[in-house]
């Protein structure tokens, strides 16, 4: 009789979290390595010049989850709509002030060592 607490299913990846240019791809990519949070950063992806509308569309075909601070997306009708329809999650950083990197880190449980 198999045993019915073991499952033949395969276990499920790990999420991997894209790193937007409007965050500081040191800071963050540093935390979310040291973190062991598989991260993928703009740059290494895409040309700076690249607009929102693509990228997004690639990062949710990927399954990747968006990190941003990028303010202006939801006031940018294509870009909001990119995102309604990409399919992917994202996490979305504002604020009434400006905050710097490590400060933005903090928000993100990897930056605070969670």
């Amino acid at each position: 009789m198999p045993n019915s607490t073991s499952s033949s299913a395969p276990s499920p990846e790990p999420p991997v979290f894209f790193i937007d240019r409007s965050l500081s791809k040191r800071i963050f990519g540093r935390l979310f390595a040291a973190a062991g949070i598989a991260c993928r950063l703009h740059d290494d992806h895409f040309p700076p010049d690249t607009p929102d509308t693509d990228w997004i569309q690639q990062v949710g075909a990927k399954g990747w989850i968006i990190l941003s601070a990028d303010r202006r997306i939801r006031y940018n009708p294509p870009e909001k709509a990119a995102f309604l329809c990409s399919g992917t999650f994202a996490f979305m950083i504002a604020s009434r002030q400006p905050l710097r990197a490590d400060e933005m880190a903090e928000i993100y449980p990897a930056g605070r060592g969670e």
